[in-house]
């Protein structure tokens, strides 16, 4: 399958979820997707952009930033039972870089990271793994993946014509 028919098929698909679900199935396939640490990759971009073709771009935005921080949580827990693990041998080695990364602005990184196109699920685990605050990690993630999906969301509500015109792509519905 190439490049195209594999975007075609991903929003003729998430055409007909949104569709049919609309916010509801937006949300789940975001949370999914986000939730699932490397293992069930979905074209989440293109079903954001295909939702905000047919509904609020506002709230498509909303729904999958809010989908996203919820499933992104699920890297940091990992990372947090798997310090257990690596805690006993490297107790000395994770405080020492905890601290570095409380001291260089690490939230900044977060949220930066978050917003683009970078697998956070890798930052998530090591907050995790070296006891970031939760409540620091939450609120960066939060932010970058709102920023991210709002993007995403009015850059395909204001392109969805010329990418649909561009890559030959019939809707079902």
């Amino acid at each position: 399958m190439t490049f195209v028919e594999l975007l075609n098929t991903a929003f003729q698909y998430g055409f007909l979820l949104v569709n049919d679900w609309g916010y509801i199935g937006l949300f789940i396939l975001v949370l999914i997707s986000s939730a699932s640490l490397f293992f069930f990759p979905l074209p989440t971009n293109a079903i954001i952009i295909t939702a905000a073709s047919i509904l609020d771009p506002g709230l498509v935005a909303l729904t999958a930033g809010t989908a996203a921080s919820i499933g992104d949580t699920v890297s940091y827990f990992v990372g947090l039972g798997g310090k257990e693990i690596i805690e006993k041998k490297y107790e000395k080695e994770l405080n020492k870089v905890r601290k570095f990364f409380e001291k260089k602005k690490f939230f900044i990184w977060i949220l930066i990271l978050s917003a683009g196109p970078f697998p956070i699920d890798i930052v998530g685990l090591f907050c995790g793994m070296i006891k970031y605050d939760f409540r620091k990690y939450f609120l960066a993630m939060s932010t970058g993946k709102f920023i991210k999906m709002t993007v995403i969301a009015f850059a395909g509500y204001y392109s969805i014509n010329w990418i649909i015109r561009y890559l030959g792509i019939g809707l079902i519905g």
